[in-house]
């Protein structure tokens, strides 16, 4: 609610490009939180499977994280989706929603498939 409606203002004004950038920046930081963290918290749970059934041999460690990041791919999408269609009705944005929606998306994944690397 701190950026609303900041989008539709006169961007030549610095203060009312400050107003966007702040708004873009808050959209994109709370993505990036609210998709990898839930991504990282099975792997504690799914630690002793993964052991046994690498031991195994049953499957390789990329063909593992291949598949976490493949199911993450939608599930992030989702989310995306959704909050990305939320802030850019109450920010009123001047881009094209496609255009905001792939930047967001984007860097939430960039930050999911990070964080399951670490």
């Amino acid at each position: 609610l701190i950026s609303l409606g900041v989008g539709s203002s006169d961007l030549s004004d610095s203060g009312n490009l400050n107003s966007v950038f702040g708004g873009l920046m808050m959209a994109a930081l709370t993505n990036v939180f609210t998709t990898v963290l839930p991504s990282l918290l099975p792997f504690p749970e799914e630690r002793p499977v993964f052991l046994r059934e690498y031991s195994t041999s049953h499957y390789s460690v990329f063909a593992y994280f291949l598949s976490k990041l493949a199911v993450e791919i939608t599930i992030t999408g989702a989310q995306v989706l959704l909050s990305c269609m939320l802030t850019y009705l109450m920010i009123d944005f001047s881009q094209p929603f496609g255009t905001y929606f792939l930047s967001i998306y984007l860097l939430a994944m960039c930050s999911t498939a990070l964080g399951m690397m670490v």
